[in-house]
């Protein structure tokens, strides 16, 4: 449950860049109910592969989080070039900031 409200709030925190304001509550119940719907499904789906096979669960859990892993490397909107370019905007404010 930790993790959950960690990953959470990054979520969320990501979420801010990516939609326009007028957008915003849309997106913060879709990232509701997606995170819901995963904490709903959970707990059932664990139990049917335990009761099919206890070692799924371990297998399984390593399929999915290594897909949400690429997933998240194929489909973040935010690639090097972006960090590159905010660094170099960071660099430049720090040595000429405004007056």
């Amino acid at each position: 449950m930790g993790g959950f409200i960690t990953v959470r709030n990054l979520i969320i925190a990501q979420a801010r860049t990516l939609f326009h304001s007028s957008n915003m509550g849309v997106a913060y119940g879709l990232l509701e109910t997606m995170t819901s719907l995963a904490m709903v499904l959970g707990p059932p789906l664990a139990g049917l592969l335990y009761s099919i096979q206890p070692e799924w669960i371990y297998s399984t859990s390593l399929i999915v989080i290594g897909a949400g892993l690429t997933a998240n490397l194929v489909l973040s909107p935010i690639k090097s070039k972006d960090l590159k370019v905010f660094d170099e905007k960071e660099i430049l404010e720090t040595n000429f900031p405004e007056a």
